[in-house]
C-alpha cells in the first residue's frame, strides 16, 4: 500500500505561483516514518505535503532533512516509532494563485541560501494545492528574463542598426554597433537637418542589460520624433530633460552630439560627459579633450550648455567610441591599445567601410589573442 499521493494538479491561467508547481505528492500525518523513509526512497520525491485527517495542511517533509535526521544517533527511534507529523516543519506558505512576481518579491532573500529551500501551496481554506521549490522560482525567473532578453534584443536591433553609412561630397559617416551582451545601453543615430547640415550622435545609458535597453528605446523614440530645426543646444536640452522626467536620476546618458554644416565645413559638437572623441590626422590620434565640458544627461537640470566647433579638412577623420571599446580587455588585462586605429584608417581612407571592418577585426583579435602593448 503507498503512503505517498500525487494529487491532480490545479490548472490556473497567469503567472501565477501554481504555474511553477510539480509536486502535489502528500502523505497522512499518521503515516509511519520508517514505511514513509522506503517510499521517499522509491519515488524520490524530494518534498510533500504532510495533511491531518481533515485534509488541511499540516506541514511539509522535506526528503533531505529527514534523510539527516534518521543518520544522527536518535535516528532508529525516530525510523520505528515516529509519524510523519512528528518529522515534519512548518514551511512558509502561499496562497495557490498569487502572482509569481509577488511570491518573488517575499522570498529574494532565500536565494541567497546555501541549500534549496521548499514551499507549500494552499488555497483559502488550507487546503494542500502542491509544493514548489526556490529553484524552481529562480528557473522560472531565469526562463521568463531570456525571452524578455530576446524579445528586447530584435527591438534594439530595428532602433539600432548593426552599420549605417551615409555620405555626401564632401565628407562620409559611418556607423556601427556590436553588442558586447544580448542587449545594452549603447545608441547611435544620424538625421539630416537640411540640405546643408547633418546631426549625429553616439550615447552611452548608465548601467548595463534590460534597464539601460529601455532606456535606449526612449531615447530612440525621442530621437526620431523631435524637430531639429532648433540649434545643438536646444536639442540636447530637450534630451536632459527627457531623462530626468522618465529616470528620476536612476540613470543618466553620456554622449557626444553634433551637428556638420556643410556650407562652412565645421563640425559643433556638445559633450555630455563622454570624453572619447577623437581625431585622427597625418598618422596620430588625439583626443579632442580629456574632460568634457558639460555633465551626463539627466543628472540635473541644465541653465545653459557648453558646444564647441571644429573646422574640418580633408585630411580629418573623427571617431567617437562608446565605453564597449575603451574599457574591454584581454587575458593579460591589457586594454584595447587607441593607438592602432591610426594605422587601420591609413589603409581604408578611401574606404570608410572597409576601415570599419578591419576596426572591429583588430579589436576581436585583440580579444582573443593578446596584442603586444604600444610603447
Amino acid at each position: 500500500m503507498n503512503l505517498i499521493k500525487t494529487l491532480k494538479t490545479t490548472s490556473i491561467n497567469g503567472e501565477k505561483i501554481m504555474k511553477i508547481c510539480s509536486n502535489t505528492s502528500c502523505v497522512n500525518e499518521e503515516a509511519p516514518v520508517h514505511t514513509l523513509a522506503q517510499e521517499l526512497t522509491n519515488n524520490k520525491v524530494p518534498a510533500l505535503g504532510v495533511l491531518s485527517s481533515t485534509g488541511k495542511l499540516a506541514g511539509i517533509i522535506v526528503s533531505r532533512t529527514l534523510f539527516e535526521l534518521l543518520a544522527k544517533p536518535y535516528g532508529r527511534d525516530l525510523l520505528f516509532r515516529k509519524t510523519a507529523s512528528e518529522v515534519m516543519i512548518k514551511p512558509r506558505t502561499f496562497i495557490y494563485d498569487e502572482y509569481i512576481s509577488d511570491v518573488h518579491e517575499h522570498l529574494k532573500e532565500d536565494f541567497f541560501l546555501d541549500e534549496i529551500q521548499h514551499y507549500a501551496l494552499i488555497d483559502s481554506k488550507k487546503n494542500f494545492k502542491g509544493i514548489f521549490s526556490s529553484k524552481d522560482l529562480l528557473l522560472h525567473i531565469a526562463a521568463v528574463q531570456h525571452q524578455e532578453t530576446l524579445i528586447t534584443e530584435k527591438i534594439q536591433k530595428k532602433i539600432i542598426p548593426p552599420f549605417l553609412s551615409y555620405e555626401t561630397d564632401s565628407f562620409s559617416l559611418v556607423s556601427s554597433s556590436v553588442m558586447s551582451q544580448r542587449i545594452g545601453g549603447d545608441y547611435y543615430h544620424v538625421k539630416k537637418i537640411d540640405s546643408n547640415r547633418i546631426f549625429f550622435c553616439l550615447c552611452d545609458i548608465s548601467g548595463k542589460g534590460m534597464s539601460a535597453a529601455i532606456l535606449t528605446a526612449v531615447l530612440a523614440g525621442f530621437m526620431k520624433t523631435i524637430t531639429y530645426i532648433n540649434d545643438l543646444h536646444s536639442i540636447v536640452q530637450n534630451l536632459n530633460n527627457l531623462i530626468m522626467e522618465s529616470c528620476s536620476l536612476e540613470k543618466y546618458a553620456t554622449g557626444v552630439f553634433c551637428i556638420i554644416n556643410e556650407t562652412d565645413n565645421t563640425l559643433e559638437y556638445c559633450d555630455m560627459g563622454h570624453g572619447l572623441f577623437y581625431e585622427v590626422r597625418n598618422n596620430s590620434i588625439r583626443q579632442i579633450q580629456e574632460n568634457s565640458d558639460n555633465v551626463p544627461a539627466g543628472v540635473m537640470k541644465l541653465d545653459s550648455i557648453i558646444s564647441k566647433k571644429i573646422t574640418m579638412d580633408s585630411n580629418s577623420v573623427y571617431i567617437i567610441l562608446s565605453d564597449g571599446i575603451t574599457e574591454q580587455q584581454n587575458e593579460n588585462a591589457a586594454v584595447f591599445p587607441l593607438e592602432t586605429i591610426p594605422n587601420i584608417i591609413a589603409k581604408n581612407t578611401d574606404d570608410l567601410k572597409k576601415m570599419k571592418i578591419d576596426f572591429f577585426e583588430s579589436f576581436f583579435l585583440f580579444k582573443k589573442s593578446p596584442l603586444e602593448e604600444p610603447r
